[in-house]
């Protein structure tokens, strides 16, 4: 009996040296991304026609608001080793970092991330309720989920001096765009896990279609050849991430 225990014993001492080399922590980090909307090199401005698309026409920016969301940070070989698995809200008029959290500590070479909302997200009430994200809600008649875009201002060609409106928005799933960039990154103890993620979203009516306003409309929710457009488009939105 004595020596039944014994064995025993030494079984659960043994399964205890296991478990605990199996959830032995790994030290981790937090990383802030600092967005900036430039247009070449210049901060996006506002609600003044300043900017001419390749399609022929001066446009403004009213509204820019968007989510950024599934961030990946992977090896050379594309294999993900950290996944931030939420949706972050982005407002073009303010000055936005998006902090992400226990992140190990080590040296990454991909980065990849989402313009939009991914699937496992894409749904009322995956994503919390603040007022921002409630505003981005897509109808449910029309899929539901969220809003990934909201780009909306003013267009004119050259020689006219009255403008129209538009309202470029993107939804539904499938429509969501994944960006992913070759870059060393380094996440270390220290406080110097700061990043920038640069966006031109004149891209959005660009490269590869370039969107006319007049042939194509001046908005394109619920129109599946024009979303199709501007999710192809969305492939050079973001035209660098950085680390400083």
């Amino acid at each position: 009996m004595k020596r039944s225990l014994l064995y025993i014993g030494i079984i659960l001492f043994l399964i205890g040296c296991k478990k605990s080399e199996i959830t032995q922590t790994v030290p981790t980090a937090s990383a802030n991304f600092s967005i900036h909307h430039k247009i070449s090199t210049a901060e996006l401005l506002f609600d003044t026609i300043l900017y001419s698309i390749p399609s022929g026409y001066e446009i403004s920016t009213t509204r820019l608001e968007y989510y950024i969301s599934d961030i990946k940070f992977k090896d050379q070989n594309g294999i993900t080793l950290h996944q931030d698995e939420n949706a972050h809200y982005i407002n073009g008029r303010e000055q936005q970092t998006l902090t992400i959290h226990n992140i190990p500590i080590r040296e990454y070479q991909q980065i990849e991330l989402t313009l939009g909302i991914p699937p496992y997200l894409n749904a009322h009430g995956k994503i919390p309720n603040t007022s921002e994200n409630v505003r981005m809600i897509w109808p449910i008649n029309m899929g539901g989920g969220y809003h990934f875009l909201k780009f909306e201002g003013h267009f004119r060609k050259p020689n006219q001096t009255s403008s129209s409106g538009f309202a470029i928005h993107l939804g539904e799933t499938g429509n969501e765009v994944i960006i992913t960039k070759t870059i060393s990154l380094s996440i270390g103890e220290s406080n110097g896990n700061n990043f920038i993620i640069n966006i031109n979203p004149l891209e959005w009516l660009t490269n590869p279609n370039d969107y006319d306003f007049e042939t194509d409309g001046n908005y394109t929710m619920g129109i599946p050849e024009l979303t199709q457009k501007i999710q192809e488009n969305g492939s050079t939105v973001v035209t660098k991430i950085s680390q400083q």
